[in-house]
């Protein structure tokens, strides 16, 4: 079985819709990023994933303004033994938004569903967005 341990950022993928948060406070406005991993089987075991998510300009994500950790319930990791981390950076007006997640699991876990990120964009509108990104057995960060 391989193993994977990725830094990657996740790209938010095309699509929109409508849906139930998971469990995070969700709003008008909310856009729930669905992350996923990949890999070329699916007997490989993922022990830890480091990942960027890049915000569009004027999206946020709930996070403590002194530290920036992610609030409590704005990253649903889909596995419940994974111990989880999330850092929000703001945007500047030279770079963009951004959370670092990771999440890392000593058992493993398998491609797939990974986690859900709740950010707010006021571009949203009325309703839940979602979106979709994608993380490969790679170190290469995408853009």
């Amino acid at each position: 079985m391989g193993r994977i341990c990725a830094v990657l950022l996740a790209l938010l993928l095309a699509g929109c819709g409508s849906g139930g948060g998971g469990g995070g406070s969700v709003s008008s406005g909310t856009v729930a990023v669905d992350l996923t991993t990949q890999a070329p089987s699916v007997q490989t075991v993922i022990y830890g994933v480091q990942l960027t998510v890049r915000l569009p300009a004027g999206a946020t994500v709930a996070a403590d303004a002194t530290t920036g950790e992610v609030a409590a319930g704005q990253l649903l990791v889909k596995d419940s033994a994974a111990l989880a981390s999330a850092r929000y950076t703001p945007a500047t007006a030279t770079t963009p938004g951004s959370v670092v997640i990771m999440i890392a699991d000593a058992a493993g876990f398998p491609p797939g569903d990974l986690a859900t990120l709740l950010c707010h964009d006021p571009a949203a509108g009325g309703g839940v967005t979602r979106l979709r990104g994608s993380a490969r057995e790679t170190r290469t960060e995408l853009s």
